[in-house]
């Protein structure tokens, strides 16, 4: 290998170790699907998978399905949800801060939860 090559992967593998290893929220190292960039990037990529090739084959031949009752049960929990969130915004306010904040590690006050 050229040692141009070589030391172009030392750059990128430098640059991956900065974004993903350093920059990364020690918060989450526990996390599952977080410690790793490749998660998100192989699940995008089955659902891509799915709904542009293995779904429009299955659904091929077939009649479309009755989803009626699906929908207005998926529309009941949405309208669940939000009225959820709003609640919860009446009852302790806006807490979301617009500025960058230092993350605290051991939790001290339970709105740190939220």
């Amino acid at each position: 290998m050229d040692v141009n090559v070589t030391s172009r992967f030392g750059e990128l593998e430098n640059l991956y170790t900065f974004l993903v290893d350093d920059l990364a929220d020690r918060r989450t190292d526990q996390l599952p699907f977080l410690y790793s960039p490749m998660w998100p990037i192989t699940i995008l990529m089955v659902y891509f998978g799915a709904v542009y090739i293995w779904v429009p084959k299955f659904m091929e031949n077939r009649k479309p399905y009755d989803l009626k009752n699906i929908m207005i049960g998926y529309n009941l929990a949405q309208v669940v949800a939000c009225y959820a969130i709003i609640r919860h915004f009446f009852k302790y306010g806006w807490t979301f801060e617009y500025l960058c904040t230092p993350a605290s590690c051991p939790i001290t006050r339970p709105t740190q939860l939220r």
